[in-house]
């Protein structure tokens, strides 16, 4: 079980620099573990093992200098964008699956680029972003960021219509839900 989190990215667009570092603080049977994952923005990544620790204290201890040692460094300065603690208050529940609405769809995609004029998406294919279509930006797209996961119509004119999230908070969320339709038919290639 997750017992801490923190997620930083560090971004240099002159040295086409776009990374994340994940560090989590995990309850094993043999203690507390200490994880730590890293890589692009948009691939799967790498992950390492810092040790098991007898207590939650000694590894959170590690995973706060860890952190800190990236927030603090002289090459590549990471900014801190998530901290997460799971008490037995705040650990996830599922939540309730909704019924499918054919407005909205289940198509899922991750915007890639974003211009004054332009929202680029792309699917997600084994932890790569593949180019979909881009979109006219509308008015309603202004709160749209890099990296969110938003569902789309299901019929032209493809438009955005939800923001589900942070794909580097929750990259399943390109996955569309198992209790609606799917629409794969419409969207290959001939």
């Amino acid at each position: 079980m997750i017992i801490e989190s923190w997620y930083l990215e560090h971004h240099n667009p002159a040295d086409n620099k776009h990374k994340f570092y994940r560090v989590t603080v995990l309850e094993v049977p043999q203690g507390y573990e200490v994880v730590f994952s890293f890589g692009r923005i948009g691939t799967k990544g790498q992950n390492r093992s810092k040790g098991i620790y007898d207590s939650s204290v000694s590894a959170r201890s590690k995973a706060v200098e860890l952190v800190s040692k990236k927030e603090h460094s002289n090459r590549d300065q990471y900014e801190l964008l998530e901290h997460s603690q799971n008490t037995p208050e705040t650990v996830p529940q599922p939540s309730p699956k909704k019924a499918h609405n054919p407005l909205t769809g289940n198509r899922r995609r991750v915007i890639t680029n974003l211009t004054p004029n332009v929202v680029q998406l792309c699917t997600e294919e084994n932890c790569e972003f593949v180019l979909w279509q881009d979109l006219p930006r509308q008015k309603s797209d202004s709160q749209l960021e890099l990296f969110d996961v938003v569902t789309i119509t299901d019929s032209e004119p493809v438009r955005i219509v939800d923001r589900l999230g942070k794909y580097y908070s929750d990259p399943s969320l390109c996955q569309p839900d198992p209790c609606e339709p799917t629409t794969m038919a419409a969207e290959m290639p001939d």
